[in-house]
This record gives C-alpha cells, structure tokens and sequence, in this order.
C-alpha cells in the first residue's frame, strides 16, 4: 500500500493517479470529506485525517510500506513560515515508529537553512529531518514550478501578457517542471530500492 499525503493537490493526485494506474494500492490522505468520494471510485483508499494529528497520521502510514509526503501550503491569513515548521515536525513524527519502509519528499533546488525565507527553509528542515532517521527516503528537488502561473491564467487570456519575473527571452529553468509531470516522476522513485537515502535533482535526473 502506498499512503500519499496531500493526495488531492497538484502533485499528490498526480502520484496517486500514476499508482493507481500502475495497478497499485493507492491510499490517498486529504481533511477534506467532499473529495473522498471521487478517489474511491478511481480505486483508491481514502484516509480522513488532518497533518497535524500525528497519532491517527501515524495510524495512517502502519497501514502502507511506501508513503509519500509533501509540505502543505498554509494559509496565508497566517504566519505561514510557523504553521509549516509545525506541519514538518508533525509528519517527521507521524512516520517515526510508523513500519514505512520507505519514503519519497516533495522539496525544491532552493531549500536551504535560514529564516524568514519561506519555503526555502521549512523544506531544508524537512529534508533534514528525513536525513536524520533511518527510514530510506528520496527527496525530489525541482527547480520551478508552472503551477506558480496558475493564478495568472486569468490576466494572460484577458491581456495577453505573462507577468514573471524570468527574462523576456529565457534559456529553460533548469529542473522546471509542472505538477502532474513531478507527481509522474515521484511515483517510480518510491519504487526505488530501500537501503540507501537519495535526493534528485533538477527535472532531468528524474528522466526515465
């Protein structure tokens, strides 16, 4: 059984769609009641269950071998940099003691230590903290992301104008990808051998 956190965002539901697809056991974990249903009748277990209950979380993860975790947004009413820091420590927890025999992370090139930098630093923590258990685990590191254009879509058919802050002309980012396609790629890695920690980064590497 493979448990996918966040499995109803833009790269959860892409890895859980690929397992499903590949005729694996898929469980998919959302707060979220009204997306339930739409992911049972794909196949899949659904897990009613918030990042912050580390205990019923970690009940969750006993019932798989393989799990896939990323860092849900928080919400920006709040302070976003403490509720993520938080949601890391929970997920950190919830796998300790859980039976995974492996895990894949969703991160990016520029997670980093610091403060005051977003997600740059809640995801070094995060992988850090996969670092510094023994559960194998795989972090992916894209560079980009086009899901950052999705509230742009609006404004670019009404003007036809892409406000970004990249170059008028420029080379491709390297490690760009989109949602889906990053979901496709994490879905193999959680199939990769479980002796060894690894990381991935940049879009190219995680070429088949």
């Amino acid at each position: 059984m493979y448990i996918i956190v966040g499995g109803t965002g833009h790269v959860g539901s892409a890895v859980a769609k690929t397992l499903l697809e590949g005729g694996k056991a898929v469980t998919v974990v959302t707060r979220n009641p009204e997306k339930a249903a739409a992911w049972r009748q794909r196949g899949a277990e659904v897990a009613l269950a918030d990042v912050h209950d580390m205990t019923l979380l970690r009940e969750v993860f006993r019932q798989g071998k393989r799990a896939f975790l990323l860092n849900p947004n928080a919400d920006i009413s709040s302070d976003t940099d403490r509720e993520e820091c938080k949601t890391v420590r929970c997920l950190l927890e919830a796998i300790d003691g859980s039976g995974l025999e492996k895990v894949v992370a969703q991160s990016t090139m520029g997670a980093q230590p610091g403060e005051e930098c977003g997600d740059l630093n809640v995801l070094y923590q995060l992988e850090e903290g996969l670092r510094n258990q023994p559960i194998p685990a795989t972090i992916i590191r894209a560079a980009y992301y086009y899901s950052n254009w999705d509230t742009m879509v609006g404004p670019v058919t009404r003007d036809g104008v892409l406000s970004t802050m990249l170059p008028a002309d420029p080379q491709a980012p390297h490690g760009r990808a989109g949602g889906s396609w990053k979901g496709r790629c994490a879905a193999p890695a959680g199939a990769d051998r479980t002796d060894r920690h690894t990381s991935r980064r940049g879009a190219e590497t995680l070429l088949p």
